[in-house]
């Protein structure tokens, strides 16, 4: 979600529409992918599912329709598919 971490007004809009959604909830920010890290790419999956709410609230606000309905269900299929090789990633890492 580099858009929102090269862009300062996407920040700033994302983190005004995530206080107005979600006032009782510590804020949780994106994360982006690591080439290094196959995982990395799992978690900023996951993260953006998370958060899907006010991240398309956030989109629509700036006029940026880059994340389609399908494109969202896509994302959280993708991190359900992903999920088990993550944690079997995880277990050989701790057992490293």
């Amino acid at each position: 979600m580099k858009h929102f971490h090269i862009s300062t007004v996407a920040a700033e809009k994302l983190l005004a529409l995530w206080r107005q959604m979600r006032s009782e909830h510590n804020l949780i920010k994106l994360k982006n992918d690591v080439a290094t890290r196959w995982n990395s790419t799992s978690d900023m999956f996951c993260r953006i599912c998370e958060v899907q709410e006010p991240v398309d609230a956030a989109i629509v606000v700036l006029e940026n329709q880059w994340l389609t309905s399908n494109k969202w269900k896509t994302l959280s299929e993708v991190c359900q598919v992903l999920k088990p090789f993550e944690s079997i990633t995880n277990e050989v890492n701790t057992k490293q």
